[in-house]
């Protein structure tokens, strides 16, 4: 018999993750699991945490680090109440590093019985170029993944320009 106590459901904050974030409750609810929610800051090639950004026009200078986990952290506050109030107990947690490494250090290091995870679904060259978290993750991993696919067509931006033809 499968007894799921401990959810662990990594967040990009995209759709593919609010979808995973749905999947993993239904089974905290009817599991009465917890779940973790973890964020990873993946900080941008060629800066450091420590580079200066400034984070509105006026603003002033911040790690950049800081900056990406002070973000984070008001999304996953808003998810964790969202869980609560669907009577699931949750927490959230944030790394700095390469997100598939930091996932699978999750999974080894907390009493993790589950991985929820969204995936874009790239194919083709876009997989090849910008690789697969998720695929790294459910090599590694010693316990199962489940991952919640949303078609990379799905992932357009809302604010895109309409086709010539609309109206």
């Amino acid at each position: 018999m499968v007894d799921v106590q401990h959810i662990l459901v990594p967040t990009d904050f995209s759709r593919g993750s609010v979808a995973a974030l749905d999947w993993a409750a239904s089974i905290a609810e009817r599991f009465g699991a917890s779940i973790a929610l973890l964020h990873v800051v993946e900080v941008p090639a060629g800066l450091s945490e420590a580079t200066l950004v400034r984070s509105a026009p006026e603003g002033p200078m911040v790690p950049v680090g800081e900056f990406l986990r002070d973000a984070a952290v008001e999304q996953l506050q808003l998810a964790v109440r969202s869980l609560e109030s669907r009577g699931v107990a949750a927490r959230y947690l944030i790394q700095t590093g390469a997100a598939h490494r930091e996932i699978l250090h999750e999974v080894d290091t907390a009493d993790v019985d589950l991985v929820v995870m969204g995936t874009h679904g790239r194919t083709g060259l876009r997989h090849l170029l910008l690789g697969s978290t998720a695929e790294r993750v459910i090599r590694q991993s010693p316990v199962p993944v489940t991952v919640v696919r949303v078609p990379e067509a799905d992932y357009q931006r809302v604010d895109a320009d309409p086709p010539s033809d609309a109206p």
